[in-house]
């Protein structure tokens, strides 16, 4: 968008387009902090299912 045309804008436009990208950047934000908390799930279930401690292991280690 050219800065002629940003000019011409309305203020009330401006605050609005404002408005919209603060919303989401919120909305990035809280899916970015949801990502985080599945990949920490995940390396949870990771580490559940692949470590064993030796105790637990006997019946099923040849």
């Amino acid at each position: 968008m050219s800065t002629a045309k940003v000019a011409d804008m309305e203020d009330a436009e401006l605050e609005k387009i404002r408005a919209e990208i603060s919303k989401l950047n919120a909305e990035a934000g809280k899916l970015f902090a949801e990502q985080i908390k599945f990949y920490a799930e995940g390396h949870k279930l990771t580490r559940e299912a692949f470590w064993y401690p030796f105790g637990e292991c006997q019946d099923f280690c040849v």
